[in-house]
């Protein structure tokens, strides 16, 4: 049955994993528990360092019931086998460090939630597995190995077996009907330009070993790093189910005060995609059923500024360490939005606006002439819809935040719609979200939380 959130050409990605290691090779058994399949991948082991990965086989699958009977074959073969690392529950790809290239398997996860039927999961422990001789790790690689070690992996990131989490409910209807219709899709993880797409998959890098083959595809698990919340609702006898989905993008990635503002190819700091979704909780695969969908974004300013924390100076001040006449950057930002969300784009800017003194109002004139420069170069059917909002200074005055907010959450929603759905693949989605809101302030967190608030209440 053809399900709205899984494209029926959807490759599922293995639910465990074996790892052995013989005398020259490390093998690994992914288990497809669903379909009662395995595949093997075997990985040469290399004693030269500089030696690039080699991946071998992992693109036939094997009837499960024959497992037992290839491994007692591999135990009785002259290289031997001997276990490395048992019920892996997921494989998140490959890394190097200075030495040589180490395999990262997912050892524990935690349901957390689920979308319609898909289970959404979230990572507890992790673990490396050397694809080298460990005789030769010096002290140099041990400290690379021990950081990535200490890495926190068991906090916000998330992935599912059976659902592209890094992809809207809209994006992955479209693929669906595309498919139902007979159309050939592309390999879901080989894109012509992957500057642009997979902006949420945070494991991409690791991953580009598995996309020299479209057979290895079932291999690839993608890891969504974020934010995820699911509770069950009842009203008048009605359940259902909301789900809040948060995708940080994998570009221009950092921490605050590191991360500001944009790079050359129009990429922000702290650009996050937010999703809620609220499905009948009577759907299961979704050919018939409701479910709703809406999408909103923040990312900071999209413009060349930058700010440096100091002990002595909390609150630094805004720098400009690039000037960019053209405007090429913020340029190429809202033609990204432009092609992935479609018009309207409404940017709402909620920095201060009065003292003209404050970095924080020069850097909101700057972004607002930034717009009206953009505008006037642009057909009148797809400007980009600016409204500044002084959050501080109005808190104040009258009327109150709350219902300025609920004023203009009502009016992003009329303009912008959102995505309803009670056909699936047997008719058209009643609505269609058509455009994106954009909200920043300077930090992107607690003003941007507020009106975003306001906003997806709006939508339910």
């Amino acid at each position: 049955m053809c399900d709205v959130f899984g494209p029926p050409n959807f490759v599922c990605p293995f639910q465990r994993y074996h790892v052995y290691r013989s005398k020259n090779t490390i093998l690994v058994f992914g288990i497809d528990k669903v379909r009662s399949e395995y595949s093997l991948l075997r990985i040469p082991k290399k004693d030269d360092p500089a030696a690039p990965l080699e991946l071998l086989e992992g693109e036939e699958r094997f009837p499960l019931r024959r497992l037992e009977v290839h491994l007692r074959e591999l135990r009785s073969s002259p290289q031997g086998l001997e276990e490395v690392a048992m019920k892996a529950s997921g494989l998140i790809g490959f890394i190097r460090f200075l030495q040589g290239h180490y395999l990262i398997l997912i050892r524990k996860h935690k349901k957390v939630g689920k979308i319609g039927h898909h289970y959404v999961l979230s990572i507890e422990t992790t673990t490396l597995v050397p694809l080298f001789n460990e005789s030769l790790i010096n002290r140099e690689e041990k400290h690379y190995k021990d950081q990535f070690n200490n890495l926190n992996l068991s906090k916000d990131f998330y992935f599912s077996y059976s659902y592209e989490l890094s992809r809207t409910v809209q994006q992955n209807l479209a693929d669906a009907l595309r498919a139902a219709a007979g159309e050939k899709l592309r390999p879901l993880y080989v894109e012509k330009d992957p500057s642009k797409h997979h902006r949420f998959v945070w494991n991409h890098h690791h991953m580009t070993p598995f996309f020299h083959r479209e057979g290895w595809q079932h291999w690839c698990l993608s890891i969504i790093h974020g934010f995820f919340a699911y509770t069950k609702c009842s009203s008048f006898g009605w359940t259902f189910e909301v789900a809040l989905v948060a995708r940080r993008s994998r570009f221009y990635a950092g921490t605050r005060y590191r991360k500001r503002g944009l790079n050359v190819e129009g990429q922000v700091g702290n650009d996050v995609e937010t999703e809620q979704l609220l499905c009948d909780d009577s759907t299961r695969h979704l050919s018939s059923g409701h479910v709703m969908s809406f999408v909103q974004i923040r990312g900071s300013v999209p413009l060349f500024w930058s700010q440096e924390a100091t002990a002595i100076n909390p609150k630094p001040p805004v720098v400009y360490p690039r000037c960019d006449p053209t405007l090429s950057a913020t340029r190429l930002h809202f033609a990204d939005l432009m092609e992935r969300y479609g018009t309207p784009q409404l940017v709402v800017n909620l920095m201060k606006a009065k003292k003209v003194d404050s970095y924080e109002v020069r850097l909101s004139k700057h972004f607002e002439s930034a717009i009206e420069r953009m505008n006037r170069e642009l057909p009148p059917a797809i400007r980009i819809l600016y409204r500044p909002f002084d959050m501080k200074n109005h808190a104040k005055s009258s009327p109150t935040i709350y219902e300025v907010f609920a004023r203009l959450a009502e009016s992003v929603v009329m303009r912008v719609g959102f995505f309803h759905t009670s056909k699936g693949l047997n008719g058209k989605p009643e609505r269609l979200q058509s455009g994106v809101v954009r909200t920043n302030c300077v930090d992107c967190l607690d003003r941007t939380n507020v009106l975003q608030f306001f906003v997806g209440l709006e939508v339910l």
